[in-house]
Formats: C-alpha cells, structure tokens, sequence
C-alpha cells in the first residue's frame, strides 16, 4: 500500500499539468471550470494517497508494538522510563483535591 499512496502523490500533479497546457485553447469560463475540476482531483488524490500512508503505517506499528522491534523493544521502554524518572526529579508535585470544584489539581513546581 506504500506504493500505491508513494504514485497516487506523484500522480496527484499530471491534473493540473494537463489543465495548464490545455488554458491556450479556452476561453476565461472554461479556464475557470477546468482549474477548478484538476484542483479537486489533485487534492482528491492527494488524499487517498495520505489516507493509504496512514494506514499502512498504522497496521506497522501495530505489528511493531506486538512484536517489540524497533521502538518499542524492552530495552527502549526501560530508557524511556529512566529518562522520565529523571526528568521528574527535577520536580516537585504538589497534588491538591479542590472540593469546590470537585476536581484534583496538579501543581508542578520547579526546584
């Protein structure tokens, strides 16, 4: 599907490449309805390759996330989380219930 979304972007130029070169031969009203039509259609298939992109690269990363490549291998998930015990200790948290509005604030204040 990468390959398809990879021509479906390149692609997405020839409308408004034919409508350029077809502008000498009209007059305004149908230079106007012309661009307009190769616009949509470029953005059209701009939008199906983006939408084919997203997909394939969702589908990987659920592989990804499964399988524990890449990314997300245990070793990164552990240096991730040391990096965040150490970014936090930096900080002081104050957690505070609001009973007037019913709601726990969460002050971070710096040392």
């Amino acid at each position: 599907m990468t390959i398809t979304a990879n021509v479906l972007c390149i692609i997405s130029a020839i409308p408004i490449l034919c409508g350029a070169f077809f502008t000498q031969h009209l007059s305004g009203n149908q230079i106007d309805s012309l661009m307009t039509g190769s616009v949509a259609i470029t953005l059209i298939l701009i939008a199906i390759g983006v939408f084919f992109f997203v997909k394939t690269n969702t589908i990987e990363d659920g592989y990804d996330i499964l399988l524990q490549v890449k990314d997300y291998t245990p070793q990164n998930k552990l240096d991730r989380l040391a990096y965040l015990r150490n970014y936090l200790r930096h900080f002081r948290k104050n957690l505070q219930y609001d009973k007037r509005r019913r709601r726990l604030r969460l002050e971070i204040i710096e040392h």
